[in-house]
């Protein structure tokens, strides 16, 4: 039997019973280990090493990706081309464009963006606006 399951003694249901004759505690015979107690408090050690590892490689890996993307969406209209990317039929991805643009004085590159977000959604009267 492993070191680790080795009995002290007969056991009942509540306590642990010494071989001794003297029928003397476990933790006062002569080289008593701990061993059970021990190995779970080592065991748990490690866990909580294993945990912070894996925490703190979460973090690097989230901020390497938020870096990454930072690089991507430099500015607003990088940021609402992305969108568009990914979402073409987004009327107001559409509109934020165009209003990016006309930010930076493009408004040529803002009309058609409007007029496509106008194209998407006619009820919204902000795009009729910015367009006129």
């Amino acid at each position: 039997m492993s070191s680790f399951l080795r009995p002290w003694g007969k056991c009942n249901e509540h306590e642990i019973v010494s071989n001794d004759p003297d029928n003397r505690p476990a933790h006062e015979l002569r080289g008593f280990r701990p061993t059970i107690a021990f190995r779970s408090s080592r065991l748990a050690r490690r866990r909580a090493q294993l945990s912070a590892v894996l925490a703190a490689l979460i973090i690097v890996a989230f901020g390497a990706s938020t870096i990454a993307q930072n690089r991507v969406w430099h500015d607003a209209v990088a940021l609402w081309q992305r969108a568009i990317f990914y979402s073409p039929e987004s009327w107001s991805a559409h509109y934020n464009l165009g209003l990016a643009y006309l930010n930076q004085k493009q408004f040529d590159a803002a009309r058609v963006e409007l007029t496509e977000a106008r194209r998407l959604n006619s009820r919204e009267a902000t795009i009729a606006n910015n367009l006129a």
